[in-house]
């Protein structure tokens, strides 16, 4: 019997590393923009969009996705679809939440084949490796970009890394999750492929100028400080160090950007943000199911646009404008009980990478992944949810990966710990014998 277990095993194995092979393929196109910008016959036969619904569909065939709505992570996902398609009942403009339908049914797909596919140790390190490739390609693509004061043109990237900020943002979430090749026992090989993408990704960050980046990156430095690090004092003096030598080698115009933060009274881009962000506030005010998925920009530019002095955005293109935050893009489009939703899924994900790796850390004889892999990947979510304060919009292809990752997690520490215990209050099933 234990052989024939250990068979099926292997089998099984063997039958997904091909769908991993396909995941894989699928992250180098949607984040190098390979469609976009190299190889359009791809967008022309909407490669991703047929890869990613065939390894689905081999998946709901062949493995199952078993326990996929026992997860909080799926539940508020299925919700946002729900939502998206009703907001076509009551949008300012039905046309866009019904073209937003698509885009979230799409990027929770992704969501799918991550916490499906990502499933041991040596895939963990395939998509590190795959996210240093991507930083070394976006960074060589945008070398012309880097580091101009100007902070003008679009970004050679995947569709949603478009502009500075989205890109650096982007770059911020790959960060933890390359530095996994450089912990646990490693090979040099390893190590230098994880610190020259780490470095990369800290240079498509800082040569953006992008402030909003900057404030993720220090979050999460401070998460490492205090919540991963074993030895602090040294890691104080290293993080120091990282910081003051980005400082000296930036451009001159870097310290002054992230100077501005403190004087944002006088900064035309923070106080157009403030400006949106309260337009988001009055419209979940007056829309207390929102605007309509995807709908933001146009309620505003007709409804919320200040006739004023006061306005600091003004008129023509620049009414129609996005909120630039997550959260108050989500707030405006829908509601409060969106953006409750929003706030519970990435808090759940921190509080479970953080459960996770307490398991991990309690039985390390059972561990199938390294403990610091959920640190790194709680990491790289506040590094998310700090730069989407000023930075994108819900159906990002971030957030969909990162909670992948961490239902991923979840589902291989119950492998070899058991599912967690029943919730006090719940209970007994009317089959089971009490004592």
């Amino acid at each position: 019997m234990p052989n024939q277990r250990d068979a099926a095993a292997r089998v099984a194995e063997k039958s997904t590393t091909v769908l991993f092979v396909g995941y894989l393929v699928l992250i180098l196109v949607e984040y190098c923009g390979l469609a976009r910008n190299l190889l359009p016959f791809l967008l022309a036969i909407r490669f991703s969009t047929v890869l990613a619904y065939l390894l689905l569909l081999v998946i709901l065939v062949r493995v199952g996705v078993g326990d996929l709505f026992q997860h909080r992570q799926t539940r508020i996902l299925a919700i946002f679809i729900v939502f998206t398609a009703a907001s076509v009942l009551w949008a300012v403009v039905q046309t866009y939440a019904f073209q937003a339908i698509r885009p979230m049914v799409d990027h929770t797909v992704f969501f799918v084949l991550t916490l499906t596919l990502v499933d041991r140790q040596r895939r963990i390190d395939a998509l590190s490796w795959a996210f240093v490739a991507v930083s070394a390609y976006v960074i060589a693509r945008n070398l012309d970009k880097l580091g101009s004061a100007t902070r003008t043109g679009v970004m050679v990237g995947g569709s949603f890394m478009g502009d500075g900020n989205d890109f650096a943002w982007a770059m911020t979430v790959m960060l933890p999750i390359i530095l996994n090749l450089m912990f646990g026992q490693r090979s040099w090989l390893e190590r230098c492929g994880g610190l020259l993408g780490a470095g990369l990704c800290v240079i498509g960050i800082v040569g953006t100028s992008s402030r909003g980046a900057a404030l993720a990156a220090a979050a999460m430095g401070l998460y490492y400080l205090f919540a991963l690090a074993r030895r602090r004092t040294f890691t104080a003096v290293a993080l120091a160090g990282i910081v003051g030598a980005v400082l000296v080698l930036a451009p001159s115009h870097y310290g002054e950007r992230l100077g501005s933060i403190a004087e944002y009274e006088e900064d035309n881009s923070a106080q157009a943000r403030l400006q949106t962000w309260g337009a988001a506030i009055r419209m979940a005010v007056d829309y207390p199911l929102g605007v309509g998925a995807d709908n933001f920009s146009s309620a505003y530019g007709r409804f919320y646009v200040p006739e004023s002095d006061d306005n600091r955005i003004g008129w023509g293109s620049g009414r129609w404008l996005s909120a630039h935050s997550i959260y108050f893009r989500t707030l405006g489009e829908y509601g409060v009980l969106g953006l409750g939703l929003l706030v519970w899924l990435i808090i759940g994900n921190v509080r479970d990478n953080v459960a996770v790796r307490k398991a991990l850390t309690a039985n390390p004889e059972l561990a199938p992944v390294s403990p610091m892999w959920p640190g790194l990947l709680a990491m790289a979510v506040i590094g998310h949810a700090v730069g989407g304060v000023f930075l994108g919009g819900l159906p990002y292809l971030h957030l969909f990966l990162l909670a992948g990752l961490t239902v991923a997690n979840k589902r291989l520490v119950a492998s070899v710990t058991g599912p967690p215990p029943p919730r006090a209050g719940v209970r007994k099933s009317i089959h089971q014998k009490s004592p």
